[in-house]
């Protein structure tokens, strides 16, 4: 992308050095996507967006949310038929399905299972 941040001033390509106020500090780990300028009432304002590398991506795979068992073969386009046990149901909602109950147990912990106190 050629931007590059040095302490308190960015280099962008087309503009050369500039000084700028940082709100947050950013690290090494994280990968500058793109930038934009924009002229407001009051002065010139730089955004930058940035990924973080350090972060997984996080996909489905085609798991039977029945018994477990993971195939490429249980996906056919919209429908998942499970090629161990048989179950079956649209392969969008069975993902969005799997990625809520992994959004609930990172979430809810141990604190969800009963028996346990929080």
């Amino acid at each position: 992308m050629g931007v590059k941040i040095q302490g308190n001033k960015i280099y962008l390509p087309k503009l050369g050095w500039m000084r700028f106020h940082k709100s947050r500090p950013i690290s090494g780990i994280f990968t500058i996507k793109a930038c934009a300028v924009r002229r407001r009432q009051n002065g010139w304002y730089v955004s930058i967006r940035i990924e973080d590398k350090s972060i997984p991506d996080y996909t489905t795979k085609p798991l039977s949310r029945n018994c477990g068992h993971i195939d490429k073969s249980n996906r056919d386009g919209e429908k998942f038929i499970c090629t161990e046990c048989g179950y079956h149901e649209h392969a969008d909602i069975g993902a969005a399905k799997t990625i809520r109950d992994r959004a609930l147990n990172l979430v809810r912990g141990d604190s969800a299972k009963p028996g346990v106190s929080a």
